[in-house]
Parts: C-alpha cells; sequence; structure tokens
C-alpha cells in the first residue's frame, strides 16, 4: 500500500472504484460530498486567488477491489475510500470534466493512507 498522501490516478480506475462502492452500498447511501476551493483553503491556511477557475472538491465514496493488489489488504478486504476530483462552476452548478467523453484535462486522486490498517490516531 502507498504510504504517501496520495495521487493522480486514472479516470477508468476512479470509475471503477465509484461503481465498487455503488453496487454494495444500499438506495440512499451518500455518493459524494462537495466542498468549495474557500473552504478547503481555509483548512490548509491558504487562500483562494481571485479569478481561480477551480470552484471546489468532489469527494466520491468508492471502494478497492482485489484487482488493485498494490493496495494490499485494502484491495482484499473491498475497503471504502475516497476519490476526488476538481470542479468547475458552470451555469450555478459545481462539475467535473474528470468523467466527461474525451476530457484531455481529466483528473482524480486516491491512493492514499487507509485507516485500518494505517492509522495514525
Amino acid at each position: 500500500m502507498s504510504n504517501n498522501g496520495g495521487k493522480k490516478i486514472g479516470i477508468d480506475r476512479a470509475k471503477k472504484m465509484i461503481a465498487n462502492y455503488k453496487s454494495k452500498a444500499d438506495a440512499n447511501a451518500t455518493q459524494s460530498v462537495w466542498f468549495s476551493a474557500e473552504i478547503i483553503a481555509e483548512a490548509l491556511g491558504l487562500t483562494v486567488p481571485s479569478g481561480h477557475a477551480i470552484s471546489g472538491l468532489r469527494f466520491h465514496f468508492a471502494a478497492y477491489d482485489p484487482s488493485m493488489t498494490e493496495m494490499g489488504e485494502a484491495a482484499k478486504n473491498h475497503q471504502t475510500t475516497l476519490v476526488f476530483v476538481p470542479t468547475t462552476e458552470e451555469s450555478n452548478k459545481h462539475v467535473s470534466k474528470a468523467f466527461a467523453a474525451n476530457a484531455p484535462e481529466a483528473v482524480a486522486y486516491n491512493d492514499s493512507k487507509i485507516c485500518p490498517p494505517d492509522c495514525d490516531e
């Protein structure tokens, strides 16, 4: 398993992980949560420059599967995780290019520490 704070992952991998979670979640389970760029910057002690294109981050609940062997036990156990993607504001909605067809700028993030087993409490 990765010991870093996460990294970019492929869009196909992100889609698969999100689908894994949805297939085991009940119909009313939360699928994603969005946070504004300003609140994320505040939490990090930063400021968002005016005119910044990213409106925030959408965190999708996801799950590993056994084919993702680099994630070790988390993959074997179908462990729940998060995949996050940047969003932009369009028509008063926060949308992600990550899952749009043929989006060359598409990016998603995961492969970070999973607790358990890697807890820093």
